[in-house]
């Protein structure tokens, strides 16, 4: 089984002149030699911040698939009900508890898996993890911070009693330590991060190859169908099924200001210029999760009323602004006041796009 989806989240609106935006993609593929798929993910947004929760059902466990999801439920239901947000952390904490009592009471040892759940605002996560899934924030300029160490200690293999020897040396499986269902008590590590913009959490199980995954946020690959691939191809390579939660999380942008900025390029200094078609590579655009494009940005540099014209009216319209009449209205003071011909055109250019 194959689920692949790809979200915007905006959150936390400030009146009419901000919002935040995270990212999301979502893919989940089964492993090359799985009868089933018996990982388990959701995202949903809560309390101006975005839940997300993989977990991976342990293989040696005939219910191994209805613990990862009901997990997986069990955090979703807790969410919704969720109401007080000042903690995020200890929330956290209480809806895995109380998961793996619903899974430890439904399965007992029959069903296991492994979790980990990430609460995502713009500028901070907070998670809690059992098992050997993984998450961990690619920085937007370099470096990783990984955020979880697995729950495995290596047990010794034995054959007919006797330890089995590789080249002299004795072979060890790993076993894992923490699961969903089974520890008792159970206790989860607890991790917090602060995030830069445009920084990318990434939550994923083991089927999943932790340089893979940065290689694909480096290259500038992390799209819907760049995601799925990636995560095909791990499910192929480990033989083991493959989930992947990416999401990134974006500082609340002051649109009016940016906007004022781009109808006035043209009498801005170079260093301005520099500093707003910086702002604008890293701004979120589009409802499907693109980045502003160097097509974009070359009509935004353009000393061309026109062209300035038209990339804002589709900067406007992408972004889905809600009080577009603010902008119509903001453009009319601009027009009375300065007789601004820029703001002019982009008041018809932003009907034409209407």
């Amino acid at each position: 089984m194959q689920v692949h989806r790809s979200a915007i989240n905006r959150i936390g609106a400030c009146g009419n002149d901000t919002f935040s935006m995270i990212k999301t993609y979502q893919t989940s593929c089964q492993g090359a030699t799985s009868v089933v798929n018996s990982d388990a993910m959701a995202v949903m947004e809560c309390g101006g911040l975005v839940v997300a929760v993989v977990c991976d059902g342990v293989s040696s466990a005939p219910r191994a698939r209805d613990a990862a999801r009901l997990t997986v439920q069990s955090v979703m239901d807790a969410c919704q009900r969720q109401s007080d947000w000042s903690d995020p952390l200890g929330l956290a904490e209480d809806w895995v508890l109380e998961a793996h009592d619903r899974v430890a009471d439904r399965f007992g040892h029959s069903g296991l898996c492994t979790l980990v759940l990430a609460i995502v605002g713009t500028d901070h996560v907070w998670g809690i993890h059992v098992g050997d899934s993984t998450c961990l924030v690619i920085r937007r300029r370099s470096g990783i911070t990984r955020l979880t160490e697995p729950h495995r200690k290596g047990v010794l293999r034995r054959l007919n009693g006797q330890p089995v020897l590789l080249h002299g040396m004795p072979v060890f499986d790993q076993s894992l330590t923490r699961v969903i269902g089974q520890s008792d008590p159970l206790v989860p590590d607890r991790f917090e991060q602060m995030l830069t913009h445009g920084d990318w959490v990434a939550c994923f199980t083991d089927g999943v190859e932790d340089g893979a995954v940065e290689d694909l946020v480096r290259q500038g690959l992390v799209t819907g169908e760049g995601v799925k691939m990636l995560v095909e191809r791990c499910a192929r390579n480990t033989h083991d099924d493959a989930t992947l939660i990416l999401l990134q999380a974006f500082e609340s942008i002051d649109w009016d200001s940016l906007l004022r900025c781009l109808a006035d390029y043209a009498r801005l200094d170079a260093e301005e210029r520099e500093g707003l078609i910086g702002r604008l590579q890293n701004a979120p655009f589009g409802v499907a999760g693109a980045t502003a494009g160097d097509g974009l940005l070359q009509a935004y540099a353009a000393e061309c009323a026109d062209g300035r014209a038209a990339a804002l009216a589709r900067l406007v319209l992408a972004a889905g602004r809600p009080d577009r009449r603010a902008v119509e209205q903001m453009l009319d003071q601009a027009i009375l006041r300065r007789q601004n011909t820029t703001a002019r055109v982009l008041k018809t250019t932003l009907s034409a796009w209407g």
